[in-house]
């Protein structure tokens, strides 16, 4: 995350009036980037990047579990900016052409090119961004129509079920797709719950020295397999260190301490949330297929009145 992060204080550093940034897992980088701004002196500077929303854009949102998708995805963020994401994307796709005049190229020379090819293509798009705007906002406006409608149907429905205060249905349906109870209260506690994990992993994987080389000896055909779980514990081994330094651990912890206990519930909780709300995905979506599969049955019979009427 390194780039995205010293982009975004550059950003801010410049004064660039930008209130939302979309990134494909702003979900992962917002945790780093609270973490960054924290240690910075500047007071004036970390109050812009408390203000600055990472989210993520439809797109990439539609492939995340529903809590992800409340919390971060654009979507449902309040007076969240829309872009023309595939202009924005196509950017990059432009230099191709310059990939085999710049391979042997200086570096001064490559840079100068590359600069003046995002110019020319920057000047290219200004024009035409009024008119993709335009089409965006004329389609928002259609959605926005749509949805009204289909929201004040829900209404009626639930009126009719008996359903009176709203909001608090509201409240409970967000309540119920992503509870509150169910994750972890805060970096700390997401930071035990991986640290848990993590140990759980080493343990189902740890192989003494001894015991390591004497498989090597007795059939050299596992020494290959011996030898990449031996670098896959070295790897979860390096992992729980960053973790236990950040958590400030001052010994490694074993099953049947306390703390360890406090970090396991709360991976299960974790965990527990993640399927529970891979269930209610699943369930939203077969719901959206069945409502549509029922909106086409429909059309297509008053299709066939219609046609047997004329007839």
């Amino acid at each position: 995350f390194l780039y995205y992060l010293l982009i975004l204080k550059i950003l801010l550093e410049q004064g660039c009036p930008v209130n939302d940034v979309y990134i494909d897992f702003a979900c992962k980088v917002k945790v780093t980037w609270k973490r960054f701004y924290e240690t910075w002196d500047d007071s004036a500077l970390r109050e812009k990047a408390e203000r600055l929303r990472l989210l993520v854009p439809w797109m990439h949102g539609s492939s995340h579990n529903s809590s992800c998708q409340h919390y971060n995805c654009g979507r449902f963020a309040f007076n969240a900016g829309c872009r023309v994401g595939e202009h924005t994307e196509q950017l990059w796709s432009m230099l191709k052409d310059l990939v085999g005049k710049l391979r042997y190229a200086k570096r001064a020379t490559r840079q100068d090119l590359i600069d003046a090819c995002l110019s020319l293509i920057a000047r290219l798009k200004v024009p035409q961004m009024p008119k993709l705007l335009k089409q965006r906002w004329l389609r928002n406006c259609k959605a926005l129509d749509k949805y009204t409608r289909e929201f004040n149907e829900r209404i009626s429905a639930a009126a009719a079920d008996g359903v009176v205060d709203v909001q608090m249905a509201m409240n409970a349906y967000i309540e119920h797709l992503c509870p509150s109870s169910l994750l972890p209260a805060s970096d700390t506690d997401a930071s035990k719950a991986k640290l848990a994990e993590l140990l759980l992993k080493l343990w189902s994987v740890d192989i003494s020295v001894e015991t390591r080389q004497q498989l090597a000896a007795m059939a050299p055909a596992l020494a290959a397999g011996v030898f990449s779980e031996s670098s896959h514990q070295a790897k979860l081994e390096n992992k729980i260190r960053i973790l236990e330094k950040k958590l400030r651990v001052p010994r490694r912890w074993q099953r049947h301490d306390q703390v360890f206990q406090e970090a396991h519930t709360l991976l299960v909780q974790s965990k527990m949330a993640e399927c529970r709300n891979r269930a209610e995905q699943c369930v939203l979506e077969l719901r959206e297929i069945h409502n549509s599969r029922q909106e086409e049955g429909a059309a297509s019979k008053v299709t066939q009145a219609s046609r047997s009427a004329e007839k």
